[in-house]
């Protein structure tokens, strides 16, 4: 590599760690606002581009359509915290409602699709966030698994693609249907490992500078809340790679385990064993923390607290608590920021770091009431928006402002940023995630990725696809500048 490829990869890690995400162009009134008419409809093709309505700012873009892969697919962005495009937005992973994700070629600057559609991760898939060229797939048992074969349903597998730390061209992107498929992390490594294929593997995330993988994996029954492992996968140094929490552990206290030796959780304030023991709804991680995630009356002991607040363990002392025991409201979706932990209760955004969490902040104000808000937090740092999407009644005649939005919340002003509609049918949608308009966002988070069933006008059954909506950061993404140039300047060097 030349020493100015060097200098400028320097710089580019320099700025994306202290970015700081803006939307001033972003519509931030708490009028009453309505949807109106759906934009697209099936005679609009993917590709196809429209402005969207005022007072909101933008455009919106249809990325998939019956032509994508079968005209009964319907397809998701995902949900919440996920990213759905690679760290430099030149990927995409698109996912079918049969949960097969597809990898193609998006041009973050035209917000369209160019290529690809060939790679198939069967499993769960997460983007690295500091390699634009890797993400991670838990494939399925006898799924192709690229050069090595097939999948046995037990193994993480790293994916690279040679050419992502190019920038995508604003014509042609290069393809990504053949990356490089290597074993990564063995599942049966792990203490206290089933044998043969789970038969439940809840949401695979990653920490926020590539720590660790985290997955919840049950082999002994199917469904959330029924299993009780969760592992943690160190991808930097470690004397031991692979951490098991065992959420029932000894009946009165969760157990982790490096090897065959069984550990107490204890707890993170008083230094005693932990009172709590509970089924795994989910599991995630953020790098320092992890979170185990189950509902009222799946947790048993004094530490569980009321309500439905996460158990919040410290990935190095393996110490935990129940944040709904250190301050109330714990209740609703969550996300988080890099130190911080986020949710939503009676009307408002709250906010509270997790090293002390009993003071407590009321970020945004935003009267929910008969819907649900789905979050996504930025991992990077505690500044930028905390970006969401509302949802689950039918667009109609709102009576109250943000129903069925795209929005954010500003942790440090507490302005409401209004990005888009979602048109979703509500109760008439064909999925989860169309009810409920599912947005997930790029990792430079400057566009959002809406599921939606356009008022299930896409088709007699209500189908949904995805569609792309920029978000309007300040001066256009300076990351986004940035990799652009570096991509250019790698490509025209790299000879």
């Amino acid at each position: 590599m030349h020493k100015m490829q060097r200098l400028l990869l320097v710089l580019l890690v320099g700025t994306v760690s202290a970015q700081v995400i803006s939307y001033p162009k972003a519509y931030n009134n708490s009028n009453i606002v309505q949807a109106g008419p759906a934009p697209f409809t099936a005679s609009d093709l993917a590709g196809t581009c429209k402005p969207l309505p005022a007072p909101y700012a933008g455009q919106i873009c249809r990325l998939t359509d019956p032509a994508t892969k079968t005209a009964k697919t319907s397809w998701t962005a995902g949900v919440e915290q996920a990213s759905v495009t690679n760290q430099n937005g030149t990927l995409i992973a698109l996912t079918t409602m049969g949960s097969f994700t597809y990898i193609y070629s998006f041009n973050p600057a035209t917000m369209k699709i160019l290529g690809g559609g060939s790679v198939i991760c069967a499993g769960s898939l997460v983007w690295d966030v500091t390699k634009a060229e890797r993400a991670h797939c838990f494939q399925q048992n006898s799924y192709a698994a690229g050069n090595l074969g097939k999948a046995d349903g037990k193994t993480v597998y790293a994916l690279d693609f040679a050419k992502a730390s190019l920038a995508c061209g604003k014509s042609n992107c290069y393809s990504p249907d053949n990356p490089v498929w290597t074993k990564e992390w063995d599942l049966a490594t792990c203490p206290l490992a089933g044998s043969g294929t789970p038969k439940w593997a809840g949401m695979f995330t990653i920490g926020a500078n590539d720590e660790d993988l985290l997955l919840a994996i049950n082999w002994d029954k199917g469904g959330q809340n029924t299993g009780h492992l969760f592992f943690d996968w160190k991808l930097r140094n470690s004397a031991h790679k692979c951490t098991t929490y065992d959420t029932q552990g000894n009946g009165i206290s969760p157990l982790w385990y490096t090897d065959a030796t069984p550990h107490v959780v204890t707890n993170y304030f008083t230094g005693a064993p932990l009172q709590a023991t509970w089924f795994i709804h989910e599991a995630r991680t953020i790098g320092l923390w992890a979170f185990s995630i189950g509902f009222a009356g799946v947790c048993n002991g004094a530490d569980c607290g009321k309500g439905d607040g996460p158990i919040v363990i410290n990935a190095t002392t393996h110490s935990a608590y129940g944040l709904n025991n250190q301050a109330k409201p714990t209740g609703g979706h969550n996300t988080n920021t890099a130190t911080q932990f986020i949710n939503a209760d009676a009307g408002a955004v709250y906010k509270r770091f997790l090293a002390t969490p009993t003071t407590i902040v009321k970020a945004c104000t935003a009267d929910l009431s008969g819907e649900d808000i789905h979050f996504s937090g930025d991992l990077r740092n505690d500044t930028s928006p905390v970006l969401a999407t509302t949802g689950k009644v039918q667009t109609a005649t709102w009576t109250k402002p943000y129903m069925n939005e795209i929005i954010g919340c500003d942790l440090n002003s507490g302005i409401v940023y209004r990005f888009s509609p979602t048109w979703s049918s509500g109760p008439l949608a064909s999925n989860f995630n169309d009810e409920y308009g599912m947005t997930t966002f790029s990792q430079q988070r400057d566009v959002a990725f809406l599921t939606s069933d356009m008022l299930c006008g896409l088709d007699s059954a209500c189908r949904s696809d995805i569609f792309a909506i920029k978000l309007q950061p300040s001066s256009t993404n300076i990351v986004t500048k940035v990799l652009h140039a570096i991509g250019r300047f790698l490509h025209i060097t790299k000879a």
